[in-house]
């Protein structure tokens, strides 16, 4: 992004200042990709990915679809849901390793976790 051309319009025009259609968008991303090393990405990840970033950033679903273009917010929810479950699941793990007596380590106490003071 560094070495675009920052005067001549966005990258969803053509290089004649015309709208792209969806596929030649896509093709040209694909190009982009490979250009970059990053044969693994698609158009799809790459939405994906910034939606799911936004999301973790704490972007409500209506500013993720004005990015994404998303036309429904039902899939834009589904990237915030995915965001909010592992935000959640590391909230709640950090809650189970910070103990009332201020040991950050979680430990098999026998006599309330074990059957048997051997475990």
């Amino acid at each position: 992004m560094a070495t675009c051309d920052r005067t001549a319009g966005t990258f969803l025009q053509t290089e004649y200042g015309k709208k792209r259609s969806d596929k030649s968008l896509s093709g040209d991303m694909r190009k982009w990709c490979d250009a970059a090393g990053l044969p693994d990405c698609t158009p799809h990840g790459l939405r994906k990915a910034i939606a799911r970033r936004l999301a973790e950033a704490g972007a409500s679903a209506q500013q993720i679809g004005a990015v994404t273009g998303h036309k429904t917010l039902t899939e834009v929810q589904r990237y915030i849901a995915a965001a909010n479950r592992e935000n959640m699941a590391s909230d709640v793990i950090a809650m189970l390793l910070v103990r009332p007596n201020g040991e950050l380590t979680v430990v098999n106490f026998p006599k309330t976790l074990a059957k048997r003071d051997a475990n």
